[in-house]
This record gives structure tokens, C-alpha cells and sequence, in this order.
């Protein structure tokens, strides 16, 4: 799977905080008993644990699963008393997931994933009863504002980039159609799924933000074609300019995902 440092996971967190929906959070908290044991896919730096900790309360356990070693020294050091698996999430869960389990988390990680990974978390947690909370999956809506003549050129290269295989699954990752398929895969095992969008809104004064996102949507399209490299980059340096002057503003289209078994209620 690839690898996301921790500097820009500190970078979006206050956009994720914003952008994720409260109700569905509440609605995923209902569903825990008391003490009950949370598993979280792709811990990062345990950035799920910080935002759900004040919603599931103190009772709840909590076990990281992270491919990055790192990564999830970090996430263990500031979570004390939480269990830690370092394991490659690409083999899919059913291998390391713990015997102990209530519930799954996996935050801003499912549009990595390919469509056989996906189906084979949904027939494991299906088999388990085992509900799943997926905020921020990205769904491909929103973009930038003013509009530059190169945006389609930088944001189609981008979005086949987005497509490419991200080590979790065999196969090109779903990208953008990560919702409507994670959807689809629990709900034709009978299960009840809610979703809400979660958007990140990155506003004019936002510069450090602003330039990650540029310099990373450019540093895709290249990648996906170096034959365009003098259009990204003459893309990159007009929407620099703007972020500089406080003219740019850009909206990231995400779907938080709530999959129960339809028994459940919440």
C-alpha cells in the first residue's frame, strides 16, 4: 500500500475534522457496547481514536492495524494501553483480523483500495457482523476556483493516477467509484448502508494546504504523462501564484460510509 508521511497526515487533519459528518459518527457510536473493541484499518497516526474518542467514550479499545511501522510507533506512543498490528492491509483483512472485534474503522483509505479487496472486506465483516465506519472516501466531486484552461488536463491525468494499484488489492484502485462500490458490496449481502458527504473545503487563506495539493495534483499528472510536463507545470505555477495572492480556493469531494448489519440499530 503506499505510504502517506506524517507531516501530511497532521496537514489535513483540521480539513478532515470539518469535513466529516457528526450524525453518522453518533450513528456508528450507537451501534458499540459498552467496552466494546474497535479495530481501525490503516491507523496512520490514530487519527480515527482522536476524532471518535469524545463519541464511543473512554470504554472503548482500540486496535491499530498500519503497514507503515512508523507510522504506527507514532500512533501507539499517544495511545497508551492501545493494541498495535503492523501487517500489510493489501493481503485483505480476513488474515489479521483479531478474534476480539465490535466494530471497524477505516479513515480516508477505501478509494485506495481495488474492488476485490473491497468485496473481500464486506463477506468478512458480513460473516462476523461486524459494522464498518469509512469517512472521507473520495468520491471525484468539487475542484478549483477561478477556473484555469488546464484544469481539465490536470485533474483527468489526476483522476487516472487516482486509478492506479495502491497495494491494497489486486487490481487499479477504485478511486473516485470507491463509494458506490463499497455500497454496492454490503448491500447485496443484506446490510443497511448510510452515507454523508464530507467534503474538504480549502479556503483562500489555506496556503500551506493549498500548495500540497497543487504541487501533489501536478507531481500526478506528470507521472501519468511526462509528455505534458510543460502544460502541469505552467498549471502549477499560475494556481501558486493565485494561492499567494489569496484568490484560490478548492473543494475535495468525500463520502463518509456507515455499513451495519441490517439487524442493527442505531
Amino acid at each position: 500500500m503506499s505510504g502517506f508521511s506524517a507531516d501530511w497526515l497532521a496537514l489535513r487533519a483540521p480539513f478532515d475534522a470539518a469535513a466529516r459528518s457528526p450524525a453518522l459518527a453518533r450513528r456508528f457510536a450507537r451501534l458499540l457496547v459498552a467496552g466494546g473493541t474497535i479495530v481501525d484499518l490503516g491507523a496512520g497516526t490514530g487519527a480515527s481514536r482522536r476524532a471518535l474518542g469524545p463519541v464511543v467514550g473512554p470504554s472503548a479499545r482500540w486496535v491499530f492495524v498500519e503497514g507503515d511501522p512508523e507510522l504506527l510507533r507514532v500512533a501507539l506512543a499517544a495511545a497508551p494501553g492501545t493494541r498495535g498490528i503492523a501487517a500489510d492491509l493489501g493481503v485483505g483483512c480476513a488474515r489479521f483480523l483479531p478474534r476480539r472485534a465490535d466494530a471497524v474503522t477505516a479513515f480516508a483509505l477505501l478509494d485506495l483500495a481495488s474492488g476485490p479487496w473491497i468485496e473481500d472486506l464486506a463477506a468478512t465483516l458480513a460473516r462476523r457482523r461486524l459494522p464498518l465506519y469509512a469517512p472521507l472516501v473520495v468520491d471525484g466531486r468539487g475542484g478549483w476556483w477561478p477556473d484555469d484552461p488546464d484544469d481539465a488536463l490536470v485533474e483527468g491525468l489526476f483522476a487516472r493516477h487516482q486509478r492506479r494499484p495502491k497495494g491494497l488489492g489486486p487490481g487499479p484502485a477504485l478511486g473516485p467509484a470507491a463509494p458506490a462500490a463499497v455500497a454496492s458490496a454490503f448491500r447485496r449481502r443484506g446490510w443497511r448502508v448510510e452515507t454523508a458527504r464530507s467534503d474538504w473545503r480549502v479556503g483562500a487563506g489555506e496556503g500551506a494546504m493549498l500548495a500540497a495539493m497543487i504541487a501533489g495534483a501536478a507531481a500526478a499528472a506528470r507521472e501519468q504523462s511526462p509528455g505534458d510536463a510543460p502544460a502541469i507545470a505552467a498549471w502549477a505555477e499560475r494556481r501558486c501564484r493565485q494561492a499567494a495572492e489569496g484568490r484560490l480556493t478548492l473543494r475535495v469531494g468525500h463520502r463518509d460510509i456507515l455499513a451495519m448489519p441490517a439487524g442493527r440499530r442505531n
